[in-house]
C-alpha cells in the first residue's frame, strides 16, 4: 500500500478497492446506502480521502483480517 499522503484527495473506486481492499460489492453497497462520504463531479462519484479515513477509523465496516483497521495518515 502506498503512503496515505500520496493518495489523491478525491479517491476513485479503484483506490478503495486496490489500496484499501474493499470488494466491488461492499463498495457499491456502501455507496448505495449513503455510508461513503461521496462527492459527485461530472457524474462521477469520488470519496474524500480524509473523510474516508475518519470513517474507517470510527467504524468497523472494514477489517484487514488482522484486527482493527486503523490509519493515522502516515
Amino acid at each position: 500500500m502506498q503512503n496515505i499522503k500520496e493518495l489523491p484527495l478525491l479517491l476513485r473506486r479503484k483506490h478503495l478497492i486496490g489500496e484499501f481492499g474493499l470488494s466491488d460489492s461492499l463498495y457499491y453497497t456502501l455507496l448505495q446506502n449513503g455510508e461513503l462520504p461521496t462527492i459527485t463531479l461530472n457524474g462521477r462519484k469520488y470519496v474524500h480521502r480524509d473523510k474516508f479515513l475518519e470513517l474507517i477509523n470510527s467504524t468497523s465496516i472494514i477489517n484487514d483480517n488482522r484486527g482493527d483497521f486503523n490509519y493515522e495518515g502516515n
